[in-house]
């Protein structure tokens, strides 16, 4: 068991994962109590079996009760669109405030030529 403490006890303090399989009673506990007890970090047990799965320690698949309707979306979706166009525009009259460009910016034109599309 000393050997076993000293090689967990160094993988933990190289931050390296441990999984500890053995026969009962072969002190895979005992030596994760005494890490605990050494170093002052609480320890948490979970038993496991050879049907423990994933779910058992994250938990399972919870229905979403609060998810947006439609119009919910549609009308963030609308805010967010007016705000764009509101941002252009402001945009667009800094450029001719400072006589960068003549004229009001079509920045649709802009986004529409200047927009790569995602296979190229």
């Amino acid at each position: 068991m000393k050997r076993l403490y000293a090689l967990t006890d160094k993988c933990i303090k190289n931050k390296e994962p441990v999984l500890l399989v053995g026969e009962t009673g072969c002190g895979k506990t005992t030596v994760c109590q005494l890490i605990s007890l050494f170093e002052s970090v609480p320890i948490y047990t979970i038993s496991c079996h050879q049907n423990t799965e994933a779910a058992d320690f994250i938990g399972g698949l919870r229905t979403v009760t609060s998810r947006p309707t439609a119009k919910e979306l549609e009308g963030k979706l609308r805010e967010g669109i007016e705000e764009l166009a509101r941002t252009l525009e402001e945009a667009s009259e800094r450029l001719e405030a400072k006589e960068i460009v003549k004229g009001p910016v079509d920045f649709r034109a802009c986004l529409l030529y200047t927009s790569p599309s995602p296979r190229d």
